[in-house]
């Protein structure tokens, strides 16, 4: 299992904290790539309300399609999708269906397409955002 750790200095000269957006699509793509089993969240110490904010949302998006990412059902293999970098999507299958999920780290929003079998749709991912596609 992955993990995520958040980071945040008491000096000037280090990195900024994530944003808040790219800390949700972090830990769900951690989850994804843990087959489902979860993520380790290193350094809860200095979390502030808005990084547990985005650990709810991500949790959120896992609760609502918990179904699809149990039991490593990972499908990539089946889906193609273009406008996002491999490692920003992720396909899983369930009783027939397939949900692939797209996550930006780009400020600007995202035009993907994905296609599974003789099927396609075109979807715009808003910048920073994670948007949920079942075919």
């Amino acid at each position: 299992m992955g993990g995520e750790m958040w980071y945040l200095s008491d000096r000037d000269d280090e990195r900024p904290m994530p944003r808040m957006e790219t800390w949700r699509n972090r830990i769900l793509r951690q989850y994804a790539e843990s087959g489902g089993n979860g993520c380790l969240i290193w350094w809860l110490p200095p979390m502030d309300g808005g990084a547990f904010y985005a650990t709810s949302e991500a949790a959120e998006i896992i609760a609502q399609h918990e179904g699809f990412f149990r039991l490593r059902q990972r499908c990539d293999a089946k889906v193609q999708v273009t406008g996002l970098d491999p490692r920003n999507w992720m396909a899983f299958e369930k009783d027939g269906e397939t949900l692939v999920m797209l996550l930006s780290f780009r400020a600007e929003p995202v035009t993907a397409t994905v296609a599974l079998g003789g099927e396609q749709q075109t979807v715009e991912v808003e910048g920073y955002g994670v948007r949920v596609v079942v075919m």
